[in-house]
């Protein structure tokens, strides 16, 4: 079905970058839990204050609890939003590596008359900046 309307709309099937990255859906999907994870505990910051407001009117307020709650919730946003920038950094340059690896692996399996006609600094340039782009 997809196939048909993509060819009705003059769209070529081809590799999309979704298939360059199925390789790596498990840690795509901690990386997806550790944002969903950090993004909660955010939520529940004001309620933490809503608390501390209710309880100050009531002049019931405890100080060391505000404290702990806000201590905890900083450090959990901390834990996960830097395991969250650590697999994502992870993720692509690995990705990158098998990128390179695979274009690397292609070109050398070329004869040397394609290389001299594909202009080898265009093949370095798809080497590097082209992957990085990526």
């Amino acid at each position: 079905m997809v196939a048909v309307r993509k060819k009705m709309l003059g769209k070529k099937e081809g590799p999309s970058v979704f298939s360059l990255l199925k390789p790596y859906s498990g840690m795509i999907l901690v990386l997806l839990l550790f944002s969903l994870v950090s993004n909660g505990v955010n939520l529940v910051i004001p309620k933490i204050i809503s608390r501390a407001i209710d309880s100050y009117t009531l002049n019931q307020v405890n100080l060391q609890r505000v404290v702990l709650e806000f201590s905890v919730a900083a450090l959990l946003i901390f834990v996960f939003t830097y395991g969250q920038s650590i697999i994502q950094t992870l993720t692509s340059e690995r990705a990158a590596r098998d990128l390179r690896s695979k274009l690397a692996e292609t070109i050398s399996g070329q004869n040397y008359a394609y290389i001299l006609k594909a202009n080898p600094s265009k093949l370095l340039t798809n080497l590097t900046s082209d992957l990085d782009s990526i």
